[in-house]
């Protein structure tokens, strides 16, 4: 296994988690619940060293203050992903939910 050194993260709350994977991957976790369910969520906003543990905070803001207003983290994140990596997107819905940001 390799030898490396995971940083300390100061909480913001319960939501944000690290999750290592067998092979050393470090990646960030947030855990929410959305609409009422009663089983916990999950969406991986990113891994260590490429996202920083302060960047993985304030990504875990954002997007429970997009759960707050009623959309499902899983899905902003997914949108957010396909607006960075493709310019002309013909979907409104998804212009729209980057308007919002």
């Amino acid at each position: 296994m390799p030898s490396f050194r995971i940083p300390t993260i100061p909480w913001v709350s319960s939501a944000l988690s690290v999750k290592v994977s067998t092979t050393g991957k470090v990646s960030f976790v947030v855990r929410f619940r959305y609409d009422g369910s009663r089983n916990t969520k999950r969406v991986v906003i990113g891994s260590y060293p490429r996202m920083s543990h302060q960047s993985a905070r304030t990504e875990t803001e954002r997007l429970r203050g997009r759960l707050e207003e009623g959309h499902d983290p899983r899905i902003v994140r997914r949108l957010r992903t396909r607006a960075s990596g493709d310019q002309d997107l013909g979907n409104f819905a998804v212009r729209a939910v980057m308007r919002q940001e």
